[in-house]
């Protein structure tokens, strides 16, 4: 099945599915998706743009509402906030329950001719997450005397409906219902180029939610401050989260948090963010494979269709795509890595435990060209394909532990322009003593993995600094904050 979607209808839907499209892939970004409401009724938009991730569903409402500008500012606060705000957040909460109720009456096109590639979740695993986009205030908020950003302020004293009186701030619209993150156009760029990956970005959303609802009094400038907070900081499981050190606060839980403004352009400047960026660079290969792999499944043109078509594809890829941008960084040098390393007449496997999936690992197969081999491209693309599958059994034998194994297979030719890829996975939860038997012989006929080569890695989201240079701590920071270097860039975020 050929897969034709939406690019958005609206200057700022273009810009929306574009952003999406980017961070989220267009295996799992839809613009304009559509329910049928009957024979003779005219079909309704549910959302503006739909990302449908496993059990993760993000709905995104996107309006554009000029500010006001009568001489009360009151007024003009509250009448924007009620046309680009919450109105908007009252489609989605609804057309959550519409999804919720009829996942199978979603349509991308629409004439409701065209369903949804994929299932969706079963409702009873269906996690919701709800974004309104409300633009038309941005030059507004940026001569705000409390915002110079242009970005929404966040104060958790804001409730409901009747409760955001307080100009250009956003707190929860409405406790009793999905929480509803509230993003404007310059907002929505900087959190999308931060966490641009499917699990980034819901993982961002989900603890955000949590740390607004905790209770606690909470103002902050701007959005981008808010990330910055969850960005900088750990818990004990080693994910981000919105949590406050020993120095910061004691042994004792702030009541009320108030961050003023430039929090997130201090975060910009230190040496190691700067470093991250730097370093997650390759990372976006990992990307650009998996969009290559999206390329042919959504419009038809693989080399291997399976029976289940388009769905068997995005299962395989969505593991690829499940992956942090941090894993990312280090699989795609890994990639780079053994194409460079491998003469092109030999074959390497090599196997790599997920980090962002558990229980899954990927299986890398590099096999001389068919003309090395002196096969048709079609004898040479079987060979291919079965022996990756052979290799993700007999990875099984080494990891008992792993469920899902995913398997990318290319050639050796690192100088080869017409590269072609092949992908397949392997459910192995229903393991057995007969599967066990075969991949062992597999594996030794095949010599696969048998001499494997553990390489311990470590990999670090902020990179380590460079070595303290003699007798700086006292001065000025390189960075141009003014104060003193041990108290400013020196030591970790």
């Amino acid at each position: 099945m050929k897969i034709e979607k939406s690019k958005g209808t609206t200057t700022t839907e273009k810009f929306l599915s574009e952003l999406c499209e980017s961070t989220f892939l267009s295996m799992w970004s839809y613009p304009n998706v559509f329910r049928s409401t009957g024979k003779n009724s005219e079909p309704r938009e549910l959302c503006d743009l739909m990302v449908v991730f496993g059990n993760h569903i993000i709905l995104f409402s996107d309006k554009e509402i000029s500010y006001p500008t009568t001489v009360d500012d009151q007024t003009n606060w509250t009448r924007w906030f009620r046309k680009a705000v919450y109105k908007s957040a009252k489609q989605l909460w609804v057309n959550q329950q519409r999804i919720h109720r009829q996942p199978e009456n979603v349509f991308i096109d629409r004439l409701c001719k065209k369903p949804f590639p994929y299932p969706l979740p079963k409702p009873e695993n269906a996690i919701f997450h709800l974004v309104v986009i409300a633009n038309g205030a941005g030059d507004f908020l940026r001569n705000h005397p409390d915002n110079e950003t242009g970005s929404l302020i966040i104060n958790t004293d804001s409730i409901g409906k009747d409760g955001h009186a307080f100009p250009f701030a956003i707190g929860d619209l409405n406790p009793d219902k999905n929480f509803v993150h509230v993003l404007n156009e310059d907002s929505l760029k900087i959190v999308m180029k931060a966490r641009d990956t499917i699990s980034d970005f819901v993982h961002y959303l989900e603890k955000k939610e949590e740390f607004l609802r905790s209770g606690k009094k909470i103002f902050l400038t701007g959005e981008e401050d808010l990330l910055a907070l969850y960005l900088k900081n750990v818990n004990d499981d080693g994910e981000h989260d919105f949590v406050f050190s020993d120095e910061e606060f004691g042994n004792k839980e702030p009541d009320c948090i108030f961050f003023t403004q430039g929090f997130w352009d201090d975060f910009q400047k230190h040496p190691q963010r700067k470093a991250q960026i730097q370093a997650d660079k390759v990372s976006y290969f990992w990307d650009y494979l998996i969009e290559k792999f999206n390329e042919h499944a959504m419009a038809g043109t693989q080399y291997f269709k399976s029976s289940g078509g388009v769905q068997d594809s995005e299962q395989i890829l969505r593991f690829l795509a499940a992956e942090p941008r941090y894993s990312r960084r280090y699989l795609s040098e890994l990639l780079f890595s053994i194409l460079e390393s491998t003469p092109r007449d030999q074959r390497r496997v090599c196997f790599y435990q997920s980090i962002g999936t558990p229980e899954t690992g990927f299986v890398f197969l590099l096999l001389p060209t068919s003309d090395d081999l002196d096969f048709s491209v079609e004898e040479y693309r079987t060979l291919r394909i079965n022996m990756l599958h052979a290799a993700c059994m007999a990875a099984k034998t080494m990891v008992p532990e792993l469920k899902h194994f995913v398997g990318v297979a290319t050639e050796t030719d690192m100088t080869r322009k017409n590269r072609s890829e092949d992908a397949c996975y392997y459910d192995a939860a229903r393991w057995n003593d007969d599967l066990e038997q075969e991949a062992l012989e597999l594996r030794k006929e095949l010599a696969l993995f048998q001499k494997p080569r553990e390489v311990p890695i470590s990999i670090s989201e902020y990179p380590e600094l460079p070595p303290l240079p003699k007798n700086p701590r006292n001065k000025p920071c390189v960075c141009g904050s003014g104060k003193k270097y041990k108290k400013c860039c020196y030591g970790r975020l």
